[in-house]
């Protein structure tokens, strides 16, 4: 029944450059594994612009000769009832979609926060007009629009997403290179991403000599062009202490975090990250700001520890200590950081999620 929906995907680019496509293609290849056909669509690329980033993003040569398309594709007569998933944001080509095809069934992606002021609200409020069902991937946002926009006329969804390193059967190899505890920290370098904080924290703990034999390992875009200032006082920091790295943009940073005993996000905001997801899959200990983005996925002293303090160092410190100081700790933290991956987070978990979805619309 479901493999003969008539299913779209719409994206800006079939690559993983930002969270929003990342979650469109692993959509993409879910249903390919389900053995149903969606047809994936590029708003902001020419056909072979489009065919090419495909193919170099991991999509293979046939697959994408058969699979993607311009958008323009979608408008034709001989097209009937589609069901669209997106995380465009273009209220005029929902307008236009909803005008051509009228027994469109749209389905987006919330892979962001929930608006936070009122011009956000009220596009927010615009852009769900035109949708059926919002999937999100953040159990703390799903509870969130319960509680406030249940008026509206749209379904909401929870579907946690899961990570591409599992279907790449990334190998973790787990062994260390030397004895030395890593901290990891990846991500683009801006005040969003709150870096800074980190290596406060971090020169706090090793100045007061509670840890020692300890490195500080960053990966990321450095975004000077729009940051100036916070890059330059990044950089600054992590000159001054030789315990700290900063290795630019690393395409194969998953190589660095199989090395890496500690795994930290510090972000003042985020969705549920990419990275978080990756760390739980690689059992890593995780180390995580109290964001609405992790609330739901991770757990302080279960499966991670947690900090609520975004400005002053001395929490995120203690927790740092306390992780690098304990081997057990770390071990039990990462073990079940990935049970909670295979339950929730996992292909598998996901497949059936979508499966079941599906289901429904059929």
């Amino acid at each position: 029944m479901i493999k003969k929906l008539n299913i779209f995907i719409i994206a800006e680019a079939y690559n993983r450059k930002n969270g929003a496509n990342g979650s469109l293609i692993d959509l993409h290849e879910v249903l390919l594994n389900l053995g149903i056909k969606s047809v994936f669509l590029t708003s902001k690329r020419n056909r072979i612009i489009g065919l090419i980033e495909a193919i170099i993003n991991e999509l293979k040569f046939n697959l994408a000769i058969k699979l993607i398309r311009p958008l323009s594709f979608l408008f034709q007569d001989e097209i009937q009832n589609p069901i669209i998933f997106s995380t465009n944001l273009d209220l005029a080509l929902f307008k236009n979609i909803r005008e051509y095809h009228p027994n469109s069934t749209i389905i987006l992606f919330q892979t962001g926060n929930l608006p936070t002021n009122e011009n956000q609200r009220n596009f927010f409020i615009q852009r769900l007009m035109f949708a059926n069902f919002l999937i999100f991937e953040s159990p703390k946002h799903f509870q969130d629009f319960n509680k406030e926009y249940l008026y509206l006329n749209v379904k909401p969804y929870l579907s946690y997403a899961t990570t591409s390193l599992e279907k790449k059967s990334f190998k973790i190899t787990d062994k260390k290179t030397n004895n030395q505890t890593l901290l990891y920290c990846a991500g683009s370098i801006q005040p969003r991403k709150n870096q800074i904080l980190l290596i406060k924290a971090f020169n706090e703990a090793v100045t007061s000599c509670e840890i020692t034999n300890c490195k500080l390992v960053f990966s990321g875009p450095l975004l000077k062009n729009i940051y100036p200032d916070y890059c330059s006082d990044f950089l600054a920091l992590v000159d001054s202490n030789s315990q700290i790295d900063f290795l630019g943009n690393k395409r194969d940073y998953h190589k660095i975090m199989d090395q890496a005993d500690i795994v930290i996000s510090v972000s003042k905001e985020e969705g549920l990250s990419t990275i978080i997801r990756e760390a739980m899959f690689m059992k890593k200990c995780i180390i995580a700001s109290n964001i609405d983005g992790n609330i739901g996925v991770l757990q302080h002293e279960i499966n991670s520890l947690l900090f609520d303090e975004l400005i002053d160092p001395k929490e995120l410190s203690h927790l740092i200590t306390s992780a690098v100081k304990s081997f057990d700790l770390r071990r039990k933290l990462g073990e079940n950081a990935y049970i909670f991956y295979l339950e929730n987070l996992s292909n598998k978990a996901y497949q059936e999620k979508i499966k079941l979805f599906l289901n429904d619309l059929a």
